[in-house]
């Protein structure tokens, strides 16, 4: 896993189920991942 996807699962705010579905779609986590910063900054 990368280290992003790492470190939201951390921070409990992951959703596991998505994790499971898009696990192997790197540009979805990064998307997710960068929406999440925008909307928790």
């Amino acid at each position: 896993m990368p280290v992003a996807v790492k470190a939201f699962v951390r921070s409990g705010k992951f959703d596991v189920q998505f994790l499971c579905t898009c696990h192997s779609n790197g540009a979805v986590v990064h998307a997710t991942l960068s929406l999440h910063k925008k909307t928790h900054s």
